[in-house]
């Protein structure tokens, strides 16, 4: 860890982005010349560009004032955790990127701000507009390191899986919400691919025209639905991706590090709107539709069996004002950011999104507001 340095005016905290620069020197692609190391000099290669970007810069610039007013505790955390070896450049600059956002909106904001409500976590921000308080959240959503064997793993299935479609004229459908992608990386994907197949043959092969239970799990958990003749053909939708993630459920729902079960006390407590950010470098991976389901109940309109205006009651989570998902591509700072954002129509405690919405509403294009 380096040596703790005050943080105490705008030219410092500019000293410490120079210094964190310092810790990712600039590296080139002539640099990755072994397969062993592609990987890693990638992955640096990723934080390279972002702690060396006028972006990265610009946050922490406009951010100065409220970095200088945190506690000299909070401060030094702050400053101890940028250089420790837990340190998560992205997801920690995520949550700055949110308040940089925010702030250019015209909120003041409040870096992790510290409430006594006894068991709290103490949120990533508070923000205040016309004496309107909200507690504002950040999660990251990346490529996660099985990405690219699950797109492999889809692709298989998906061709495997038309044929048993056109064998037994039924339509299929998935929940890959527990899919154990490494094990099946591990074993084999063809030979898992066609283990999983056989499962499905099998059990269509006995159960498909008797009055059982419709749906079954394969090995590696993969859950398969038999839907009724004209329903949405799943095969387009499975290649697409992101629908069945479980990693955005987990982010939000898990009981221990879930947003929402971390800070629902907190939030009744203090009877202040809540919203929760997603930053995603990888949009395939979900979009506002999927939140919508895991967060307020509505089931997004591309699922087969949908109904206009069925609500969830299991995940109509009140205490959760708003959500917005926030997208960027790392490698290219410059590209468009895209911001999506879903008021909970059943909050308890409402937020006026309407400076957010009316400051992202031409074109989506929010650059401005990150760059400001």
């Amino acid at each position: 860890m380096s040596k703790y340095k005050k943080i105490e005016s705008h030219s410092e905290v500019l000293e410490l982005v120079d210094q964190i620069r310092l810790a990712y020197p600039i590296l080139s692609e002539e640099k990755i010349n072994t397969s062993e190391v592609e990987d890693v000099n990638k992955w640096f290669m990723k934080l390279d560009l972002l702690a060396n970007s006028n972006l990265f810069r610009t946050v922490f610039s406009n951010l100065s004032d409220c970095l200088v007013n945190l506690s000299s505790e909070k401060k030094h955390e702050f400053y101890g955790y940028m250089f420790s070896n837990d340190f998560n450049m992205q997801n920690s600059f995520h949550e700055l990127l949110v308040g940089n956002f925010l702030q250019n909106l015209g909120y003041s904001v409040k870096f992790q701000p510290k409430y006594e409500v006894k068991g709290n976590n103490n949120p990533d921000w508070e923000i205040e507009k016309n004496e309107q308080k909200a507690i504002v959240e950040v999660f990251t959503l990346n490529k996660y390191d099985d990405y690219k064997y699950e797109q492999s793993i889809i692709f298989l299935l998906a061709k495997r899986i038309r044929k048993l479609e056109k064998k037994y004229h039924i339509t299929l459908d998935f929940n890959r919400s527990n899919f154990e992608i490494k094990q099946i990386v591990k074993d084999g994907i063809i030979k898992s691919v066609n283990v999983i197949i056989n499962d499905i043959d099998s059990w269509l092969s006995i159960n498909l025209n008797r009055n059982h239970e419709n749906r079954f799990v394969t090995n590696y958990n993969l859950i398969v639905e038999v839907l009724p003749i004209g329903a949405f053909h799943l095969n387009r939708k499975l290649l697409r991706g992101g629908a069945h993630s479980y990693r955005p459920i987990n982010a939000i729902l898990d009981e221990k590090e879930g947003k929402y079960h971390k800070y629902v006390n907190l939030i009744n407590e203090e009877k202040k709107p809540f919203i929760i950010v997603c930053v995603s470098n990888c949009i395939a991976r979900a979009n506002i539709e999927n939140f919508e389901d895991i967060i307020f109940g509505i089931r997004a309109a591309s699922l087969p069996g949908n109904e206009e205006n069925v609500i969830n009651e299991q995940r109509k989570l009140e205490e959760v004002s708003a959500f917005m998902l926030i997208d960027y591509n790392p490698a290219n700072l410059y590209q468009l950011v895209n911001v999506n954002i879903q008021k909970n129509p059943f909050a308890k405690y409402p937020f006026d999104l309407t400076d957010i919405i009316n400051g992202c509403a031409k074109g989506n294009n929010c650059n401005s507001l990150f760059y400001k």
